[in-house]
């Protein structure tokens, strides 16, 4: 089993490599540039997001509880809220056109779908994985899942802000002559938007491990920060200078790796679901 995750890791991440590469490449020749591959270091932070990118989908496939294919399919959404997340970000600061950022989304979501069915066909969901398992929500109601989202986005919202205050000196300049959405509606569309959506690749997360809340909250926190954070920022991009992509990687990756933690922790139930008592049974009289 050990060769087995090996190899699909590996080849994983080779095909990651790959075709974020060949995308770069694609990108430089369309706009008449050089490709941002001009170096050692920059071709070290291609492969070393390829390897995280890679290691966060066998990880979760090897530890997932759900069967096929919903372990499939979980894994795939949780690619997809990063995907929609990463692009509506640059939308919204202007930092390149809808039309690119369309194309950058559907190519990463095919290659992330990609890369999960070859290393779900690889590594089989485990053999005592039961269909009938119980959900790990069993011990919520409907009105506290709603809750506790709905108090996760004011909480990510509050955090995304602190965020960006700390490292605003760093890349104020950078941002000066750009159309900058108002704070008002930035705070709302956190809140609202961007939170819940990661709350949502948090439970995915959760449904497909199914352990302890210890467990859940560093897995969670691992694939906001690896996934939603690192592995977008480690590669050089036409959108954000060295520098400043640079600053970005550090503050996107503590801020979701303690957002992560939270969700993690807050979407486990600490009581176990009610169990149906059964009604007594009345003595015969004979």
């Amino acid at each position: 089993m050990t060769t087995r995750v090996g190899a699909a890791w590996t080849l994983a991440a080779l095909f990651l490599a790959l075709t974020r590469g060949a995308e770069m490449w694609l990108n430089a020749s369309a706009v008449g540039g050089a490709t941002e591959l001009d170096s050692a270091g920059a071709i070290a932070g291609l492969v070393a997001a390829a390897a995280i990118h890679a290691m966060v989908i066998v990880w979760l496939a090897a530890r997932s509880r759900l069967p096929d294919p919903a372990r499939k399919l979980a894994i795939v959404g949780v690619g997809l809220g990063f995907v929609v997340v990463n692009n509506l970000e640059a939308m919204l600061f202007g930092i390149a056109p809808f039309a690119p950022l369309l194309g950058l989304a559907v190519a990463g979501a095919v290659v992330h779908g990609l890369a999960v069915l070859w290393i779900t066909s690889v590594i089989p969901p485990p053999a005592s994985v039961a269909t009938h398992s119980q959900s790990p929500f069993a011990g919520f109601i409907a009105r506290e899942i709603v809750v506790r989202t709905a108090l996760l986005g004011l909480i990510y919202a509050v955090i995304y802000f602190a965020a960006g205050a700390t490292i605003y000196p760093f890349v104020q300049e950078f941002y000066a002559n750009k159309p900058l959405p108002a704070t008002g509606p930035l705070f709302v569309l956190q809140a609202v938007v961007r939170g819940p959506i990661f709350v949502g690749v948090g439970a995915l997360v959760v449904a497909l491990l199914r352990s302890t809340r210890g467990v859940h909250a560093a897995a969670v926190a691992l694939t906001l920060a690896g996934l939603g954070g690192v592995t977008a920022l480690l590669v050089p991009n036409p959108l954000f200078p060295d520098h400043i992509r640079l600053v970005h990687l550090a503050e996107v990756g503590v801020s979701n790796l303690v957002f992560g933690a939270l969700v993690g922790w807050a979407l486990t139930s600490a009581r176990p679901a009610r169990r149906p008592v059964a009604s007594p049974v009345a003595p015969s009289s004979s």
